[in-house]
């Protein structure tokens, strides 16, 4: 399998990227480990989902490639506090960082090396929601989903 063709490396590059460039909150990445809500105010969920592949064209030395669209969720999550406006600025730098943005996609299983780029196609949702757990505080947290589009050119023999 050649790197270009794992979408493990497409998932680690777009945490990554985030990881260095949002600083407005605490992360939790799909599939890490349990996120202690307990010990901060506000933090931002991130999940890769809807993968779609598309087959768009030969490439160099008999390889072939597709159209690998995908959804970037975020779910930003604020406790009670004096900000009421925590939400709107997490959500407006989620929105600036990930709407148009352009991001280098590197062998992370192999040698490290740049195989492509995820790029930011727009968004598909951008809702606050409700959730409510029946006889706890947890409803007072203020959620927001903000769901991003991308696309890849996955390349494969």
């Amino acid at each position: 399998m050649i790197p270009e063709e794992r979408f493990e490396n497409v998932k680690r590059s777009v945490f990554q990227y985030i990881q260095q460039n949002y600083l407005e909150a605490a992360l939790d990445y799909q599939g890490a480990e349990t996120f202690n809500s307990s010990a901060v105010d506000d933090w931002v969920w991130l999940g890769i989902a809807s993968k779609t592949h598309q087959y768009i064209r030969h490439i160099e030395n008999m390889r072939h490639a597709d159209l690998t669209r995908f959804t970037l969720h975020t779910v930003s999550y604020v406790k009670p506090t004096a900000n009421i406006m925590r939400i709107e600025r997490m959500t407006d730098e989620l929105r600036s960082l990930l709407r148009k943005a352009v991001i280098t996609v590197y062998d992370h299983v192999g040698n490290g090396v740049e195989i492509g780029q995820a790029i930011g196609q727009g968004i598909q949702t951008d809702r606050p929601v409700s959730i409510l757990v029946p006889g706890s505080a947890e409803g007072d947290i203020q959620t927001h989903v903000v769901d991003f589009l991308f696309q890849y050119l996955t390349q494969y023999s």
